[in-house]
Parts: structure tokens; sequence; C-alpha cells
């Protein structure tokens, strides 16, 4: 059976988990942290490694929360998943934060719509149609002001459920389709996990020299650093 060994750094938490295709989750652990993935996520992998009484020599398939979320958290997480990968040659699964909250309300009947904060009043988003059993994604991934995702959620016809770590008011007139749902929840390792077994199953792998960070936007460190060079230029300007 495969063993994964999943890294969640995309969001104001920090996180891994060792699963067994198949099996429960080994091992997870899971710390909110707003800059400190880099500091925690190493021993983090030596703790779950040990709790599950396993090594890095007995995972499989190294699996990757890619994104969109924040910046820094992703270059963390990707670059470790590529360290560990290339180490040992092994495949990694590649998942994006949307579609990892998507995967947890798999088996509700409707359009699941994961959001997850962007900052400055902005919010990554998707959204997926729901059977039940499987999942079916209908917008991928962008970034909106609440009053645009809920533009978005007007269009839709049929219940909607909302989840993520970004709270807004989509209350709406009762002429239209929109039944929200909200949850204070984040992506979770233990669920990348399972996600990245069913992908490798499925042959949806990738090489470590393939990894890319999902962002969707420049990162707040070069929007700050241009505001300053605007206003730098603006007062040296005769």
């Amino acid at each position: 059976m495969t063993a994964v060994l999943a890294l969640e750094t995309a969001t104001d938490v920090v996180g891994c988990a060792v699963g067994i295709a198949g099996d429960q989750t080994r091992a997870a652990m899971l710390v909110r942290s707003e800059r400190s993935h880099g500091e925690m996520l190493a021993p983090m992998i030596q703790a779950v490694l040990a709790e599950a009484e396993m090594s890095i020599a007995d995972i499989d398939l190294i699996a990757v929360d890619c994104g969109p979320g924040r910046y820094t958290g992703l270059r963390v997480g990707i670059a470790t998943a590529a360290a560990l990968a290339y180490a040992r040659s092994l495949p990694v699964a590649a998942v994006s934060s949307t579609e990892l909250l998507a995967f947890g309300a798999r088996k509700f009947n409707g359009y699941v719509v994961p959001v997850v904060d962007a900052r400055r009043g902005e919010a990554f988003f998707a959204i997926y149609e729901s059977t039940g059993e499987n999942l079916k994604e209908i917008e991928p991934a962008s970034i909106a002001t609440p009053s645009q995702l809920k533009q978005q959620l007007l269009r839709l016809e049929g219940e909607s459920l909302i989840l993520g770590d970004f709270a807004f008011d989509a209350s709406t007139d009762s002429l239209t389709h929109v039944s929200a749902s909200y949850c204070e929840n984040r992506p979770s390792p233990s669920s990348l996990a399972v996600l990245a077994a069913l992908k490798a199953e499925a042959g949806q792998v990738c090489e470590y020299s393939d990894l890319k960070s999902l962002y969707l936007r420049q990162p707040d460190i070069n929007t700050a650093r241009k505001s300053r060079a605007d206003a730098t230029r603006k007062a040296a300007a005769p």
C-alpha cells in the first residue's frame, strides 16, 4: 500500500500527516502560525513520522498543497516537498487548496464553493458541482472581493455550500437559489493524504521539478516594495 507524507502550508496553519492508501491516517499535526511555517515544518515532519512509527524511507508519495494561498507558506511547502521527493526519487501529488477543501465536502449534493482568505479584503475561491459521489470543477480557482463572489453565487441554480476561512455576508432575497452554509475550517493535511493517494491511483502525479505554486497575484512584499518605489519616484519628481 502507498504511504503518503502530506504537507499543508498554504494558509495560516502549518501541518503534515502520514497516511496509508485505503487506511486511516497514521499520524497528523496541525498548528496555527502566521509567519513560522519554515521553522515549524521540518520538526513537525519528524514528529509525525515518529508518531506513525515510520521513517522517510517508508514513504512512497509526497503530497503538497500548491495553493492558492499565502506566498511564503506556499514556497515553504513546495520547496520541502521538492527536496524530499528529489532525495528519494519519489513522485509528488500536487493538490490545490480549493480542491482540498471541496474534497472534504464531497458528500454534499449541490455546488461546493471552497473559499481561502487572500487578505487585503479578497478571497481565493473555486466552484465545484457535487453529486454526493463525485466532484467536478466548473469554475477554476480565481480571486474576488466579497461582492464579486456573491455575484458568482447568485448565478448558480441550486444549493451552494460555502466553506473555508473567509467569512462574508452572502444573504440574498427569497428569489435566489443560494443556500449558504459557513464553516470555520482550513485545508487539512489528513484529507490531503487521502486525496493524494487517490490521485496516485489515477496516475495524477508529477516530478518534483514540475511543482509550481498557484498564487493568482503578486506577493504582498512585492506590492509593498512597489508602493514605496512609486512614492519615492513621486517625491523625487520635479
